[in-house]
């Protein structure tokens, strides 16, 4: 394979439409499930009325985190939510508080793919606009809590270095074959006078799954 050009195979189906896809699948008596989420990125929640969608045809049901009262769960998070940090939930669906754009806060399940997307429509969600907080910078230095009880916004705070940060003056370099050479790999820097940037992660998939 090295060095080769081989054909593609799936190109002539995908591009007559003979494609299979989830949407394509059909079993006698699915349903559709979506999600209502939340349009903004720092916000208390007023109100979500799911009765508009519940009313329409073909709903099976239209949940906000009210409607399901105590027995709404929370999901596991990023280091169980305390190893290497700050202990914190994230709920399934968002109940008082929003801290994301994007965050789940009612959920609809409905006969077709078309009378879900009315029934999503129908929700109304009514938010209180907080403090928002676009920069770790800005997080650090408001009196705004992403999550209430904190003394600050810092959920982990991770420290590492391999080398000599002073020999090094403190530069970011990647280890490198010459440096592994000399008995050395380079030091990776998080410094007062510098800043370093990490990929944005986040909880929406890239390549969407899905389930039947």
């Amino acid at each position: 394979m090295i060095g080769a050009s081989p054909l593609r195979k799936e190109d002539q189906r995908l591009l007559r439409g003979g494609g299979r896809f989830v949407d394509d699948l059909t079993r006698d008596g699915v349903l559709h499930l979506g999600v209502v989420r939340s349009a903004e990125s720092s916000a208390r929640l007023i109100k979500v009325v799911t009765a508009g969608a519940r009313a329409l045809p073909g709903v099976v049901l239209a949940w906000s985190a009210a409607d399901l009262g105590e027995i709404a769960p929370t999901m596991p998070t990023a280091y169980g939510g305390t190893q290497k940090g700050r202990a914190w939930a994230q709920p399934v669906l968002a109940r008082d508080i929003v801290r994301h754009v994007g965050e789940p806060v009612a959920v609809v399940v409905a006969e077709s793919a078309y009378q879900l997307a009315d029934a999503l429509d129908a929700v109304t969600v009514e938010y209180e606009r907080l403090p928002s907080l676009p920069t770790a910078e800005a997080a650090l230095a408001s009196s705004a809590r992403v999550h209430e009880g904190w003394p600050d916004n810092t959920a982990v705070v991770a420290r590492g270095a391999v080398g000599d940060p002073a020999r090094l003056g403190g530069v970011v370099e990647r280890p490198d074959a010459d440096a592994a050479a000399r008995g050395h790999l380079r030091v990776v820097e998080v410094g007062a006078d510098r800043r370093g940037h990490g990929r944005r992660g986040d909880p929406a998939r890239r390549a969407d799954a899905g389930a039947v």
